[in-house]
Parts: structure tokens; C-alpha cells; sequence
């Protein structure tokens, strides 16, 4: 992917990141009740599951004409 050894060692070690990733995941689970993915919140609304884009774009495109 492009990543060397190193950065990859560095990252894998970095515990303040994986602090704000495992906060980011239980933030998610807790306040927006996320319990699969792929799952989008779009104007505070749940979608889940894998939309297709024609599923996606009905529901967008009446957001994007107001």
C-alpha cells in the first residue's frame, strides 16, 4: 500500500491513536447506534447496509434541491 516497514512499525505502536480510533468506534456505536457497516448518517439519518447508487442518489438528491 505504499506504507514502508517503519511507518507501518511506528503506527502500529502509536497508542494514541489507537485510543482516538477505538474512541471514534464506541462514539459511533453509542451515539449514533452504528452496529454494521457499511452504515451512513446523512442530515442525522441512518442508512445501513450497502445502497446502491440509485438507492444513494434518491436519497440525496431531494436533500440537494432545497
Amino acid at each position: 500500500g505504499g506504507m514502508g516497514q517503519a511507518k507501518f512499525d511506528a503506527c502500529f505502536k502509536d497508542k494514541a491513536l489507537q485510543e482516538k480510533i477505538l474512541k471514534q468506534r464506541l462514539d459511533g456505536t453509542n451515539i449514533f447506534k452504528i452496529s454494521s457497516t457499511p452504515t451512513l448518517i446523512i442530515n442525522g439519518q441512518k442508512y445501513n447496509g450497502g445502497l446502491t447508487f440509485a438507492q444513494l442518489k434518491a436519497i440525496i438528491d431531494p436533500m440537494l434541491a432545497k
